[in-house]
């Protein structure tokens, strides 16, 4: 009976070993991702907090708080050291994160498993055992930056109305002028403001070319570093003119500090007053357009800026304007708006504002504008000199059979309104045809007065006589020209 159940009990024993055994057996575990571990950056602390799935957790290492974090350490590579959980990194040092990792929920490590940290692939992985691993994953050195203490701007203009805006340029960076290896690029533009205020957000573009009075103008700067090289808080910036230093003020800062938004405020601008002011009459003539006269300022003491932005002609008062051409014998009287976008105008006196070197006969002001008051000198009537005339005909000749043409005037010196200043004669003698038989330089030409038809081998002259009204003189090399072209025409002599 003994014998029975011990082979019964061997039966079952070798029944339970022959049995699949795979249920308790571990899964084979060959890749492992963890990820959102931090990289490295100078002055920030060292990250602890990962994130990975159900394969594998984070062991507490050798469970030093000091120096160890859920499962994590940094080394420090250029010291050779541990770093302490409070530390923080430092800029020129290379790191390395240390992660202990532990397989579980049946899975067990292959003999060279690949760990992935985030797109890092772990330069070492130590195999304790199948459960048990050690991750290095090696990071950049952290880049070594030189901070930015200054930059100079500098303008050769002084900040005073009425000068030209002049090109803003950049002199140097932390004290020296060779500064190629720190910056990248820059850019500036003046902004202006009706107010004194430090918000960049109450500035708009100036597109004007001189420093204009009572408004305020500030300099925005965008200047952005190559690497190795950042801006701090501290980070200096003045825009320097001849005449004073106006400190820029940090308005924006990239997140990698690389590039900076300054702003230059410079204080509102006063208008100076002008002593003088010189002006220039071109074009008064007579017989010249009213309207083609040219006034403009010459230099004279204090005077920059200052310009008359509009004049105009009477004969009595402001009123009314003339148009026209200019005539003899009319007294004729200049009104210039003394004006200046740099300076302050209204203490001008009129014996301080000249035309052609002659005092104003008097100023007057007009819905705040100063008005320089002139009359000028009359003018004498003169000939006007005609250096050509232009004929005109409506016909193609002349031809044989064809009936006599005659031409008329339609413009003197190019102008078919100057057409009226000659006239031209009767048909006769003095404006007609004249035939000979021959067409030779000096044949000799006759009258025509029995036929009003050119007839065929005949040569023909067309004789005129014309002559310029009053105020006008024909030119001794006045010219004839036709419309359409044509020889035809030629000026005989001038009397």
């Amino acid at each position: 009976m003994k014998k029975q159940i011990f082979a019964f009990i061997l039966c079952a024993i070798m029944l339970v070993g022959i049995l699949p055994i795979t249920s308790s057996a571990a899964y084979a575990l060959d890749y492992v991702k963890i990820d959102g571990l931090n990289v490295p950056v100078e002055g920030a602390a060292p990250d602890y907090t990962v994130a990975y799935d159900n394969t594998v957790t984070l062991s507490a290492g050798n469970n030093n708080p000091s120096y160890y974090k859920n499962g994590i350490c940094w080394y420090d590579m250029t010291t050779a050291s541990t770093i302490r959980t409070t530390a923080k990194f430092v800029a020129g040092h290379q790191y390395k994160a240390v992660l202990y990792v532990e397989a579980i929920n049946n899975y067990a490590f292959t003999a060279a498993p690949t760990v992935m940290v985030d797109d890092r692939l772990a330069v070492e992985v130590y195999r304790f055992d199948d459960t048990r691993i050690v991750v290095e994953v090696v990071f950049e050195p952290i880049p070594q930056f030189t901070p930015i203490a200054s930059i100079e701007y500098y303008t050769d203009r002084r900040l005073i109305a009425g000068n030209e805006l002049e090109t803003v340029t950049l002199v140097r960076i932390n004290g020296t002028n060779d500064f190629g290896a720190m910056l990248k690029e820059w850019d500036g533009a003046w902004y202006v403001n009706d107010t004194k205020t430090d918000d960049p957000a109450d500035y708009e573009k100036y597109n004007g070319s001189v420093y204009v009075p009572n408004v305020s103008f500030a300099y925005r700067a965008e200047i952005t570093l190559k690497d190795n090289y950042i801006f701090t808080e501290e980070s200096n910036v003045s825009l320097n003119f001849t005449n004073k230093s106006v400190r820029g003020l940090m308005q924006s800062l990239s997140p990698d500090s690389k590039t900076a938004v300054f702003y230059f405020f410079a204080d509102p601008l006063t208008a100076p007053p002008i002593n003088s002011v010189a002006y220039t009459l071109e074009g008064y003539e007579f017989g010249s357009p009213i309207n083609g006269i040219t006034v403009n300022s010459s230099d004279a003491v204090n005077t920059n800026g200052a310009y008359g932005t509009d004049y105009f002609i009477t004969v009595a008062n402001r009123i009314p304007i003339m148009t026209g051409d200019f005539e003899a014998d009319t007294n004729y009287t200049l009104y210039i708006a003394v004006t200046s976008n740099a300076y302050d105008v209204s203490s001008l006196q009129k014996q301080n504002i000249t035309l052609n070197g002659k005092t104003a006969t008097n100023i007057e002001t007009v819905n705040g504008v100063l008005f320089a008051i002139f009359y000028l000198p009359t003018l004498e009537a003169q000939d006007v000199e005609i250096y050509s005339i232009l004929l005109a005909v409506d016909v193609e000749g002349p031809k044989a059979g064809q009936s006599f043409f005659y031409p008329t005037v339609y413009a003197v010196n190019g102008e078919e309104s100057l057409a009226s200043a000659v006239t031209l004669p009767d048909i006769g003698e003095s404006f007609g045809w004249y035939v000979s038989d021959y067409f030779v330089p000096d044949a000799y030409y006759e009258y025509v007065t029995d036929t009003d038809k050119f007839e065929e081998g005949k040569a023909y002259l067309f004789f005129a006589t014309i002559d310029a009204l009053p105020g006008y003189t024909i030119a001794p090399t006045a010219t004839l020209q036709s419309a359409p072209p044509t020889d035809l025409w030629r000026v005989y002599s001038v009397v």
